[in-house]
């Protein structure tokens, strides 16, 4: 073969290489910077529009693992470590809703997707919240999977959780904690549960757990704030309801799991 294309191909093989370099299959790890931390996160599809998964206090994105094939089907996925979980940096800082709710931003911006619709599990629900917050135009929904638009418990009761993950013993407390909460769920998901929790530092517990306590996060306007930027609230009951594929243009907000006191304007439906 000639030379010159001979030279000519490997140039084009160069080009080629380069031009992928960039790029992340399908389901890879990859790291937005905050702040100098890295944040874990997996993207599933193409597009400027996502679903982003946000998990709850002590978990991490392979809590969504059952969920990801079956949505990104129809959307563009992403799913993350907050910080302080899972692959992510854990550096000892206040682990805040508002340092969540930055992070899934830099997430945001790292994988190219401009609005997404935020499914919040638990804490991820808050998170989501103060997300939409500091960042409303690059919301498009709130989906809320068991978690509240109020602070949850009685101020006693929020004491004595963070009484129990402050003490030594706190994994024996959270043993005992997850057993009791998760007693009717297949034991690989108990495990997958308790495992997270260990590999949780525990000043990112006591953070966390500190900052969804705060009654200031919770305001009297809150439940109602979203709701003024759409018509209506979607009630999704039961485990398997699908999260729609395409949301609507304005903002809306889905409930999954118990119907309880997420929104109680009156305006609420369930969807059968």
């Amino acid at each position: 073969m000639n030379k010159k294309y001979i030279r000519v191909f490997f140039i084009l093989i160069t080009l080629l290489l380069a031009s992928t370099a960039g790029f992340a299959a399908d389901g890879e790890s990859q790291y937005a910077k905050l702040d100098g931390a890295k944040i874990h996160y997996k993207s599933y599809g193409k597009g400027k529009d996502a679903l982003v998964l946000i998990h709850g206090w002590s978990c991490n994105l392979e809590n969504w693992r059952d969920q990801i094939p079956d949505f990104a089907k129809r959307n563009r996925v992403i799913a993350l470590d907050l910080p302080g979980h899972g692959q992510s940096d854990k550096p000892e800082i206040a682990y805040t809703m508002d340092l969540f709710s930055n992070a899934i931003d830099a997430v945001m911006r790292d994988a190219k997707v401009e609005r997404a619709v935020l499914v919040g599990h638990s804490m991820g629900t808050p998170v989501a919240r103060q997300f939409y917050r500091k960042y409303p135009q690059k919301t498009l929904a709130i989906v809320i999977v068991d978690g509240g638009l109020r602070v949850f418990g009685t101020k006693e009761m929020r004491d004595g959780f963070l009484t129990m993950f402050r003490s030594p013993g706190y994994k024996e407390a959270g043993a005992q904690f997850f057993a009791q909460t998760m007693k009717n769920l297949p034991a690989a998901e108990q495990e997958r549960a308790n495992q997270s929790f260990a590999n949780t530092p525990q000043y990112v517990l006591v953070s966390a757990m500190e900052s969804m306590s705060n009654e200031a996060l919770y305001g009297p306007e809150d439940q109602r704030a979203c709701l003024r930027h759409h018509r209506e609230v979607a009630v999704l009951a039961g485990r398997h309801r699908r999260v729609p594929s395409r949301p609507r243009t304005r903002f809306g907000i889905a409930v999954v799991g118990r119907r309880g006191p997420f929104c109680d304007d009156g305006k609420t439906k369930a969807v059968q």
